[in-house]
């Protein structure tokens, strides 16, 4: 369940962040392009945080499960 969902919010990143890079080509000023990537930069690290976090859940929950039963 975790699973999808994670590949799912992967997947939106990755369109925007691909029409972040197409309007950063339009841009006038390097700067502002440069502050997009910094924030698409900190989203993506911050997702990856996110289902790290997740699948340890789930791989711990897996364990006490095997624990209990055994």
């Amino acid at each position: 369940m975790h699973r999808m969902a994670a590949k799912q919010r992967t997947e939106e990143a990755i369109e925007a962040a691909e029409m972040g890079n197409q309007n950063g080509r339009q841009e006038s000023s390097g700067e502002s392009a440069e502050k997009e990537r910094r924030a698409w930069y900190w989203y993506f690290f911050g997702v990856k945080i996110i289902v790290q976090r997740r699948a340890i859940e789930y791989l711990v929950e897996l364990l006490q499960q095997k624990c209990l039963k055994a």
